[in-house]
């Protein structure tokens, strides 16, 4: 079952969600919202984060510990199989907010829909703002 949500578009960085449905502006705090399919089971899910069913790796790169980088390639550089399927991505459904914005009626996406389609949130995955409506 999939939820309909009415997301704002991108627009605007003012605090209120943009009238316009202008899709080529994108504000920096706004996130986008796929709807991404596991290829195995078929479970549908809503995330910001387009790598849920995919496999990740450690890339490690060889770097010895002493090398500047190594923090951010060395230990926490992540590699995604992207060959051997996993997400069917099935559309961008709009964006919504990082932060709540100022004016308006907004609830947390996870509020909205059942766990089952919003899985819990992650670093890469957040539990955005939408319209309560």
């Amino acid at each position: 079952m999939l939820v309909r949500l009415s997301l704002p578009v991108a627009g605007s960085c003012a605090t209120e969600a943009p009238d316009s449905p202008d899709l080529a502006l994108v504000c920096v705090r706004d996130k986008h919202l796929f709807l991404i399919e596991d290829t195995d089971t078929g479970q549908e899910v809503i995330r910001s984060d387009l790598y849920i069913f995919v496999e990740r790796v450690p890339l490690g790169f060889g770097l010895p510990e002493s090398h500047p980088q190594y923090d951010y390639y060395g230990r926490h550089g992540t590699g995604y199989t992207l060959n051997e399927g996993g997400s069917n991505w099935k559309s961008l459904l709009g964006y919504a907010y990082r932060d709540k914005p100022a004016t308006g009626d907004w609830a947390r996406l996870s509020s909205l829909l059942p766990a089952a389609q919003f899985p819990a949130a992650t670093v890469h995955h957040l539990d955005l703002w939408v319209p309560a409506r």
